[in-house]
């Protein structure tokens, strides 16, 4: 199990597997514990090689801010290319949740 931990008050950060999932291989799934989050303001997802996640990554990337990506906050909203496509997505997340993710 890896951990991140974020210090910045009011800043978006990402954080990427270096284990690429490869399409059309299966159904891929991983779990994410929330240790702490107080507002759901965490965004889990995926992103192609695409995203701007390299030579352009700022402070406001997150899963789900461009083309390229698709983010489901913590506040039940699931987003793509910088829209809120679906706002009741699920049942949330917060501190203590484990959210189990699938790529199929």
């Amino acid at each position: 199990m890896k951990t991140v931990l974020h210090g910045g008050p009011k800043l978006w950060a990402s954080v990427l597997s270096t284990a690429p999932l490869q399409p059309n291989r299966g159904i891929f799934e991983w779990a994410v514990q929330i240790d702490r989050c107080t507002k759901g303001h965490v965004f889990l997802g995926i992103a192609t090689q695409d995203a701007g996640l390299s030579s352009n990554f700022t402070d406001a990337y997150y899963v789900g801010v461009d083309k390229n990506s698709w983010g489901l906050i913590g506040t039940r909203s699931l987003w793509h290319n910088k829209s809120k496509i679906v706002a009741d997505f699920g049942s949330g997340f917060s501190t203590g949740s484990v959210v189990l993710m699938r790529y199929n």
